[in-house]
């Protein structure tokens, strides 16, 4: 544990900021990525999908070249008001059995975690069916995906990916006397519109919502959080987001009921134009032409002129995949008095660009209760030395049972 520790703590200091341009550190952090590689015996090596990005491939073999895709992203978010920061945001301070910085938890800690089950399956000599194959890419902050696409496209290891495991989910939640774990499942996809303002549209942004088809994720969801009839009957209905609001009113990490029943609308006016953005959920995302009319008209807009700026699929992976079915079976035993629930979240990732290629992915980056997530892209964001434990334990469980 003390070698991962270290390894985060210098990761974190490298600035892996896409907007820094001459000050960033993506060249010297990949190849201290690839010298921890080396030095743990793992087939490694350096790709370059954009200039002065490199990205970081690791592999260990199985029986089959069918593989498990461990996968994670070097870049991270801004630091706004780093004064402000308890220590120094690229310090990778250890203090107060934490490790501080930006990038501890999104998502420097999570490279650490797979560079250590990668070294622990080759130390072990697991006797692995499928191969595990580790990509820690750039470019997902700005929500490019350059990095990822280039790999898919571009390395013979990607041919061989048929599922993969990445963040966006295990974030601890309660409803009522029962603790819950997330799995990402699946993104909202996008419809950007833009329409003339001709200065009689003065209202300031705001957000607006419109009906949405509930996904099969979260049918399960509420099947799991909500007693049989009143799971059925609630599909859908304010009852079900009263019932849930109410249950988990007591829980120090929520989820965002809203985003779970709703095609979220975000709406930004100035003087000459008016852009509304729909969130669509993936069992509404065929349906586009339909919620296009359906938004311009709720917004009165629809005699404008108006353009389409954007539009980015929904995506969203089975709930019947056996890689789902061994993260809940690896919760079940290794997290006694947790449940799993599936998460069709608001925020994007790499998994989008892999879920188009067909390929399952599923967000999983499990930490406890109480631990420091709200503070992802914010102020002071740190990792528990205990925590980053808590996730290497499990995750190694999973890709275990799942490639053996």
């Amino acid at each position: 544990m003390d070698q991962a520790v270290r390894i985060l703590e210098r990761l974190i200091q490298f600035k892996t900021v896409d907007n820094l341009d001459r000050n960033s550190d993506f060249e010297t952090g990949a190849v201290y990525l690839l010298k921890v590689a080396h030095q743990m015996g793992l087939e490694s090596r350096l790709e370059l999908p954009v200039p002065n990005k490199p990205a970081l491939v690791a592999k260990v073999a199985g029986r089959s070249e069918e593989s498990l895709l461990l996968l994670a992203h070097l870049d991270v978010a801004p630091v706004d008001h780093p004064s402000q920061w308890k220590y120094p945001p690229f310090g990778g301070q250890l203090a107060g059995q934490a490790i501080w910085g930006r990038g501890a938890i999104d998502c420097k800690g999570l490279i650490v975690v797979w560079l250590t089950i990668l070294q622990l399956l080759q130390d072990l000599q697991v006797p692995l069916r499928r191969s595990v194959v580790m990509m820690a890419t750039t470019d997902e902050e700005s929500g490019d995906g350059l990095g990822i696409r280039w790999l898919l496209d571009s390395t013979p290891e990607a041919e061989k990916v048929s599922c993969a495991l990445n963040e966006g989910g295990g974030y601890p939640t309660q409803f009522g006397q029962r603790s819950f774990i997330t799995c990402q499942v699946g993104e909202k996809g996008l419809i950007w519109l833009r329409a003339c303002n001709d200065g009689s549209i003065s209202f300031q942004s705001k957000r607006v919502h419109l009906p949405a088809t509930i996904p099969t994720a979260t049918h399960r969801l509420l099947e799991t959080l909500l007693p049989f009839p009143l799971s059925y009957v609630c599909h859908g209905s304010m009852l079900a987001k009263l019932s849930l609001s109410w249950l988990q009113r007591c829980s120090p990490q929520k989820l965002d009921l809203e985003s779970l029943f709703h095609q979220q609308v975000e709406i930004s006016v100035d003087q000459n134009t008016v852009d509304p953005k729909l969130r669509i959920l993936p069992s509404d995302d065929s349906n586009s032409t339909n919620l296009r009319h359906q938004l311009l008209q709720a917004l009165k807009l629809e005699n404008r002129p108006w353009q389409q700026i954007d539009q980015i699929p929904a995506t969203v992976s089975s709930l019947n995949h056996p890689l789902y079915h061994q993260i809940e079976s690896t919760v079940n035993s290794a997290l006694p008095g947790f449940g799993l629930i599936p998460h069709v979240t608001s925020g994007y990732s790499d998994s989008q660009y892999l879920r188009q290629n067909g390929i399952p992915v599923f967000g999983f980056f499990p930490l406890p209760m109480g631990s420091p997530i709200t503070n992802t892209h914010r102020l002071n964001e740190h990792l528990k030395v205990i925590d980053l434990r808590y996730a290497l334990e499990i995750l190694l469980e999973i890709v275990i049972g799942y490639c053996t």
